[in-house]
C-alpha cells in the first residue's frame, strides 16, 4: 500500500508522517487531522526515508510492529538523516522497559501505549512538535 499523501496548505505546520499497518492508523490520522496536522501515511517503514526527504515531517509516528523493516531499523534511519529538528513517538502494545530503552537508543522521542485517547496523541505530537522548533 502506498501512502495516502495528505498535502499541507502554505499555513499548516509541516506533515506528521504516520507509519502505521493496521486499523488504528485510521484514528491516529483522524485525530491529527482534528488537531491541525497535516498527514502522511505509509502502511511500513520500507520508504520512511524517501518520504522523510519528500515531506519534510517534523514529527514521525511509528507502530513498533511494523513489517519489511524493524522499528529500531526504521528509527536508525530517521537518526541518520539531516534532519535535528525531527522527532519520533513511538505507538506499541505494551511498552516495556526493555523496547523503552532500545528505541531510545535507535533514536526514540516519546512513548504512547496502545490503548491511547484521541486527545492524548495530540499532545504528544503537540510537544514533540514544539521542542522539535527549538532545535
Amino acid at each position: 500500500m502506498e501512502p495516502r499523501v495528505s498535502l499541507p496548505s502554505p499555513e499548516a505546520p509541516p506533515v506528521v508522517l504516520v507509519i502505521e499497518e493496521d486499523l488504528i492508523a485510521n484514528l491516529i490520522e483522524g485525530s491529527l487531522k482534528h488537531g491541525g496536522y497535516p498527514v502522511v501515511r505509509a502502511a511500513h517503514g520500507g520508504s520512511v526515508f524517501e518520504l522523510v526527504r519528500t515531506h519534510k515531517p517534523r514529527v514521525v509516528i511509528l507502530d513498533y510492529h511494523t513489517t519489511r523493516r524493524t522499528p529500531l531499523e526504521v528509527m536508525r534511519l530517521l537518526a541518520s538523516t539531516d534532519r535535528e529538528d525531527l522527532r519520533v513517538l513511538v505507538v506499541a502494545e505494551p511498552i516495556s522497559r526493555n523496547l523503552e530503552r532500545a528505541a531510545r537508543e535507535a533514536g526514540a522521542h516519546d512513548f504512547l501505549a496502545r490503548p491511547f485517547l484521541p486527545g492524548d496523541l495530540v499532545r504528544r505530537v503537540d510537544r514533540l512538535y514544539s521542542a522539535s522548533a527549538v532545535v
